[in-house]
């Protein structure tokens, strides 16, 4: 008779959606995220914390995203970082990070990079549906203040885990920024290049 552990990590498999493993235990030690960052990748990798980090196993979390959802990205950032295991958490990008992937990234012990992948970095944005008949300087002024909290926890979160400069982060949030590997090292976003760069 099959165990209820065992039906659960089933259902785990199942739940994991554009977050996929690499093997077959009961944690798994190499995760990938691809696609958008939203709720539902927030939900996921919370239940990958709970089996993983929370019982202080390494594991590996691989990233390629073309960014996403920025709230959902702080909450993945906060709930990775605060785990009793996170010491164990190596991040990777391969490809790129992009926008709101980068935080999910910030959040390993361990930052990986390959040599020939970037991070894409920039002021948050809102994608809006309204039309121009909707707007009123009441919803205008909502809109700035939500910007403005998002751009300023976001500054916050990149100067914590990079110590770079307020001022510089400024300026290289002000417009698309890529980051090569080589520059995000530097910057302090990654930790080590991994990977064979071409010449």
């Amino acid at each position: 008779m099959k165990s209820r552990s065992f039906f659960i990590l089933c259902f785990l498999f199942m739940f994991l959606g554009n977050i996929y493993a690499e093997e077959e235990n009961t944690c798994q030690k190499q995760y990938t995220v691809t696609g958008s960052i939203s709720e539902e990748t927030f939900e996921k990798l919370n239940a990958i914390t709970t089996v993983c980090l929370d019982e202080k196993i390494n594991t590996r979390l691989v990233i390629s995203s073309s960014g996403g959802d920025l709230d959902a990205a702080v909450a993945i950032f906060d709930t990775l970082t605060s785990s009793v295991g996170h010491h164990g958490l190596t991040t990777v990008v391969q490809g790129r990070a992009s926008s709101a992937a980068v935080l999910p990234f910030l959040a390993g012990y361990n930052r990986e990079i390959g040599c020939n992948a970037s991070l894409l970095i920039h002021e948050p944005y809102f994608e809006s549906s309204l039309e121009f008949g909707d707007l009123s300087i009441g919803t205008l002024q909502v809109l700035q203040d939500k910007l403005l909290f998002a751009q300023k926890v976001q500054t916050r979160l990149y100067h914590k885990i990079t110590k770079v400069p307020y001022e510089t982060l400024k300026e290289l949030l002000s417009k698309d920024t890529i980051l090569s590997a080589e520059k995000a090292l530097a910057l302090g976003f990654a930790t080590k290049i991994i990977g064979t760069c071409s010449k």
